[in-house]
């Protein structure tokens, strides 16, 4: 029995599409919670008869309980969910990629998220059991529980160690992006929003925290999902449709200021926007919206080199628009 933190795993046994995004303990775990869910290389797999098979299945199967049970007893046992606590309805009803209903069998697997030198990760798997673990380079927490479908939505309940439900539960909504499936928790859909309209590989994972499915087609590091999200009406309108473009309307603070793009712009609390001329590379995050202006503050807060410049153009490229 390995305790969760604690697994040996070199990077270079991951699947290839996940190599380069394993960063710390929760990535570790992710590449072994891959091992079990099945998801190893095909190189490993070649010349395995179905005996043999039917033998590994068994193996891994027990390997995943051993790894439930290694968590009654881990240091960092929690009963926080892995995605943020919330009302039901705080997250809108899932929308599938066929139009049918949601089902946990259709999201089981692992997903991750790494951030500089954190990370997670968390497996679900189809009969509605989960396991998940956040580590980052001085400290790790674990915790478990199940899922369940409710209103087309995906809840989280964890458990207490001796394996009562906590009653603390989290909802989310799955979305599909290409080959991959993200878990959206209440406040989570603007880092998705912000990745999609920016098309940006530099954005993927920087500060965001969103858990995805690894890639099932190998493409290059940090590759984004051709298209377009399938997404809930009630986030289709973060997702631009076509370029935007507006100004600095007014400068409460060297950092603090106005701009003339609102709500019905399309604009969104924690919309990531540029300013200046490209070569700047400077941006902004909206902090409130109204119809036709919105609230904003430079991206990096508290540094006195920077300043919002009075009139400066302000502008997202819509790079997944129609």
């Amino acid at each position: 029995m390995r305790l969760p933190g604690k697994i040996a795993t070199d990077p270079s046994d991951a699947p290839p599409a996940r190599r380069e995004g394993i960063l710390g303990r929760g990535l570790a775990l992710a590449a072994a919670l891959c091992l079990v869910a099945g998801c190893a290389p095909a190189a490993q797999r070649e010349g395995v008869t179905e005996p043999a098979r039917a033998r590994t299945l068994t193996a891994a199967q027990r390997e995943a309980e051993d790894l439930e049970s290694a968590l009654r007893g881990h240091e960092g046992l929690t009963t926080r969910p892995p995605l943020p606590e919330a009302d039901l309805l705080e997250v809108p009803a899932a929308r599938t990629p066929d139009g049918g209903p949601l089902r946990i069998v259709d999201v089981a697997g692992v997903y991750t998220w790494d951030v500089f030198h954190a990370g997670a990760a968390l497996q679900i798997t189809p009969d509605g059991a989960w396991v998940a673990q956040a580590s980052t380079c001085l400290s790790s927490r674990a915790c478990w529980g199940i899922v369940r479908v409710v209103e087309g939505r995906l809840v989280f309940e964890t458990k207490e160690a001796d394996g009562a439900l906590s009653g603390r539960t989290a909802p989310c909504t799955p979305v599909w992006w290409g080959d991959r499936i993200y878990l959206m928790g209440v406040r989570q859909i603007s880092g998705l929003a912000n990745l999609v309209n920016w098309g940006s590989v530099e954005l993927e994972g920087v500060g965001s925290g969103i858990f995805a499915t690894p890639r099932t087609v190998p493409g290059p590091p940090k590759r984004l999902p051709a298209g377009r999200p399938v997404l809930p009406e009630a986030w289709e309108s973060m997702f631009l449709r076509a370029p935007i473009r507006g100004r600095v309307i007014d400068v409460i603070h060297r950092q603090l200021g106005w701009i003339d793009l609102g709500s019905k712009d399309g604009v969104f609390r924690g919309m990531r926007l540029q300013v200046g001329p490209p070569s700047d590379r400077r941006f902004i995050i909206v902090l409130s919206t109204e119809e036709d202006c919105a609230r904003v503050v430079l991206e990096f807060w508290g540094d006195d080199r920077l300043s919002l410049p009075a009139g400066g153009a302000v502008w997202c490229a819509a790079e997944r628009a129609d």
